[in-house]
């Protein structure tokens, strides 16, 4: 199977033609924009959560 990836792999980048595409700095802003909003939502969904997360573990560890 690794093989026959290796050989696809190698077929399509001998067979690869040139694109000729064009990254303008704003691609780089609008990266950094989407990574930087990914990692917000990921903070603001864990504060939602946490509350319920800590619940949770007080119900199973007995405390109340």
């Amino acid at each position: 199977m690794p093989r026959l990836l290796v050989l696809l792999a190698l077929t399509f980048t001998i067979g690869a033609t040139p694109a000729y595409a064009y990254l303008d700095p704003g691609t780089g802003s609008m990266l950094l924009q989407a990574i930087l909003g990914g990692v917000a939502g990921v903070v603001i969904a864990g504060r939602l959560y946490w509350g319920k997360v800590k619940e949770w573990i007080n119900r199973i560890s007995g405390r109340n």
